[in-house]
């Protein structure tokens, strides 16, 4: 990569979104250290895939905002995979190969597919964790390529303040969640109502299910009223979702006030 090149412009573009983050992106890329980190063949594999990527969307028509957010989540994601590298192997099962006619990897198809979220995604807040996505799914071969696409389109239909709601029921024992039912006909408060309704949209996505402990059996819930926190568990796909986009980094005190409102 030149260092006057528009991919480490597009990166240094990134600095309000990554901090330091792109300053040390930029280094180990120009300087080909990035790879070396690892003294693997896949974490070169996984190197020189995220570099041809930010190449190619560096070419390509971004207004500043969105080079803002594309450049932040790509040093973001880069820079965790190289922390990552110093103590952890990167999954070696073909994710970073290209097909016999040069076609791009299921590695680069997908970081390219988290970049171009980036550039589409308005909460500035979610821009961390698409660049966990990522970071994540180098080092998790069980996230197979249809999975991760699937999740990936999963993850841009949610708010951030569903990513706290799941992060939540994924901590629950660490909070003080609501155990009683709304009053009288099932009247929401005005302050918790919207709240109330993005919890009841991961119900009806079946992201979270509610289990009644003297029934001990799973459910899913077809009333807003009837949310109740502390019988609010994780499905298989919640899980996964919490787990790629690495939720339960989320700061505390922000889990605490959604919390508290649910």
């Amino acid at each position: 990569m030149e260092n006057d090149g528009k991919a480490v412009s597009l990166l240094k573009k990134g600095f309000s979104i990554a901090g330091t983050s792109v300053g040390t992106v930029v280094s180990a890329l120009i300087g080909g250290s990035l790879a070396g980190m690892s003294g693997s063949v896949a974490g070169a594999a996984a190197a020189k895939a995220c570099e041809m990527v930010v190449e190619d969307i560096a070419h390509r028509m971004l207004s500043i905002r969105e080079q803002h957010k594309v450049g932040g989540v790509a040093a973001l994601a880069i820079d965790g995979i190289r922390e990552r590298l110093l103590w952890d192997s990167p999954r070696n099962d073909g994710f970073f190969e290209r097909t016999e006619d040069d076609q791009p990897s299921p590695g680069e198809e997908l970081f390219e597919g988290v970049l171009l979220a980036a550039k589409q995604e308005h909460e500035r807040k979610k821009l961390e964790y698409i660049a966990r996505f990522f970071t994540n799914l180098v080092f998790k071969p069980d996230f197979q390529p249809a999975e991760a696409n699937h999740l990936l389109a999963i993850a841009e239909t949610l708010t951030y303040q569903q990513f706290c709601i799941l992060a939540v029921v994924a901590n629950r024992e660490r909070f003080a969640l609501r155990s009683e039912t709304w009053p009288e006909r099932g009247v929401i408060p005005t302050e918790k109502l919207d709240l109330a309704h993005q919890a009841f949209y991961l119900y009806q996505r079946q992201f979270l299910v509610s289990i009644d402990p003297q029934r001990g059996q799973a459910g899913f819930v077809y009333d807003i009223a009837h949310t109740l926190p502390t019988q609010g568990h994780l499905s298989p796909t919640g899980q996964r979702i919490v787990e790629i986009l690495g939720l339960g980094e989320i700061p505390h005190e922000e889990l605490e006030e959604v919390a508290n409102g649910l």
